[in-house]
């Protein structure tokens, strides 16, 4: 997957991924974020569903701490399918 948008510098970059009928936005600062946010639900119909908590069989858990990421739902899903069992 490749950005469709990047802009800014370290200090106050923006960066937008977009799969499907979906976007992810994050960056270094709040503020450029929010303005993007703005300016796409001038031009688009869409909901802004928060942090991110499962993003492409990714499970998301955000924190203070960092980020920390799982595809235990997607390896069990694939486990099943193959008929293995998992411990």
């Amino acid at each position: 997957m490749r950005p469709l948008y990047v802009k800014g510098t370290d200090a106050n970059l923006i960066i937008v991924y977009i799969y499907v009928d979906d976007f992810l936005v994050t960056g270094s600062d709040k503020t450029p974020i929010e303005e993007f946010k703005a300016e796409m639900l001038n031009v688009l119909e869409m909901t802004d569903l928060g942090l991110m908590s499962y993003f492409l069989e990714i499970k998301v858990k955000q924190s203070n701490d960092g980020i920390f990421i799982c595809k235990k739902k997607y390896t069990k899903e694939i486990l099943k399918k193959l008929k293995v069992s998992s411990l």
